[in-house]
């Protein structure tokens, strides 16, 4: 009952984890050297850089979706202390081993700027407001509030109220979401404290949306876990807004779009 736009946004192909899993020979006899994964994190999007959470797998790339669910919620989301491993957690950890065991790096994309409508931050702080324990993870700009008439209404990413943004200052993001980050980091390059069991970089989505000091510390964080993890970030600026962020203590690379852009124009015309 949708139009052709809705339709197709809205459509699933059921493809997960053991489908990646099912390939590897494939891809091995590709020759490829790394596999970089776009969003797998929990998600409702196709697209998946709206995500619900970073320290868990989407449910639907995993074998057991509900049981999953329930997992979750008998966590505190803000606290790793209570974070679990789900069924589609250890199926990419699974993943990771298999790709390692053919020599096949594995690359995350981490999308830090921004969060969706059903992520675990955005649901708390519109629940509780300023009751919140994380009511200062977002950038909001009215409460609710029926006495003054105001609704609840925080930031989002180049104007998508879909995609609110987590809460920053002059040195990126604010101890809160920086924390949240940092350990959701950790989580996935050494899962238990294993750091062979874990990826081997990290693709870093709109990474120009965030204040250069957090990618500093950031770094430094991810060294001091896996000292060659290979950082490249999505840099979408002129050559001279890129260069700093190219200086040896942000990332190893940026996506060069701009001469991506460039070539399409030139075989297009």
């Amino acid at each position: 009952g949708l139009d052709m736009w809705q339709t197709l946004h809205r459509r699933r192909y059921g493809g997960d984890l053991q489908g990646i899993l099912d390939r590897l020979d494939y891809l091995e006899d590709l020759g490829i050297g790394a596999v970089y994964l776009n969003p797998v994190f929990d998600a409702p999007s196709e697209h998946k850089y709206d995500g619900a959470s970073y320290h868990h797998i989407d449910p639907n790339f995993g074998p057991d979706p509900d049981g999953d669910r329930a997992l979750m919620a008998t966590e505190q989301a803000h606290d790793p202390a209570t974070w679990v491993w789900t069924s589609a957690d250890k199926l990419a950890l699974k993943l990771i081993a298999e790709l390692h065991k053919r020599n096949i790096h594995v690359i995350f994309d981490g999308v830090f700027n921004h969060m969706g409508l059903n992520s675990w931050v955005y649901r708390d702080v519109e629940k509780n407001q300023q009751a919140s324990p994380v009511a200062d993870w977002l950038k909001v700009e009215s409460w609710h509030d029926e006495t003054a008439g105001t609704e609840f209404k925080a930031t989002g990413w180049f104007g998508y109220e879909t995609l609110p943004e987590l809460n920053q200052d002059e040195n990126g993001l604010t101890a809160g979401p920086k924390g949240y980050v940092f350990a959701a980091t950790e989580r996935w390059l050494a899962p238990n404290g294993d750091v062979s069991a874990g990826i081997d970089g990290w693709r870093l989505d709109v990474a120009f949306c965030v204040e250069h000091q957090f990618w500093k510390d950031w770094r430094k964080h991810v060294r001091e876990i896996k000292s060659d993890a290979y950082l490249v970030a999505e840099v979408v600026r002129p050559i001279s807004t890129t260069q700093p962020y190219l200086l040896g203590d942000e990332f190893d690379a940026v996506m060069n779009y701009n001469f991506a852009w460039a070539g399409a124009e030139w075989i297009i015309q």
